[in-house]
């Protein structure tokens, strides 16, 4: 994982590996930061992370980071797995979103009101189950420009 997210972190209390547990862990279990960080022995503060997380994820190199992160999920993909004929379910999830900068409300769209906001960042996902595994293949976030199905264009070339 490391060779392709380009977060770093050399603090006395705050590493990349440890980073890179809470990012895995909050995403494995679809939780927060917060929630990650008290469930984890001795790794550093939500905050420290985040502050981490905010240096490294910089929203005009949004796309690169993106693709970054699709490298490492192709990278985990059986190379024995057959790349033809197989069935792909590809899902939209609208994160809540926050924020209050210009920058970054150009990568959010607009739904119905849930969890206290209009606004969410929409996130395509894409399975394959092989091997009864599911198998999460390469994401994509939609900005309110880009038509949804464009957004699925990366599962063709995973």
């Amino acid at each position: 994982m490391k060779e392709h997210f380009s977060v770093e972190a050399h603090g006395y209390c705050c590493t990349t590996d440890m980073i890179l547990d809470v990012l895995l862990k909050a995403s494995a279990e679809c939780s927060s930061l917060e929630a990650s960080c008290a469930d984890l022995a001795e790794v550093a503060d939500s905050n420290t992370i985040r502050e981490y997380l905010n240096q490294a994820i910089k929203i005009k190199q949004l796309r690169q980071q993106e693709e970054q992160v699709n490298v490492a999920l192709a990278s985990c993909i059986p190379a024995s797995m057959q790349r033809q004929g197989i069935e792909i379910a590809i899902d939209f999830h609208d994160e809540p979103f926050y924020g209050k900068e210009e920058a970054t409300r150009k990568v959010m769209v607009r739904g119905q009101a849930k969890k206290g906001t209009t606004h969410f960042i929409r996130i395509a996902t894409a399975y394959v189950i092989w091997r009864q595994v599911r198998l999460t293949w390469p994401c994509a976030i939609s900005c309110p420009a880009k038509a949804p199905w464009k957004a699925c264009n990366f599962c063709w070339n995973a």
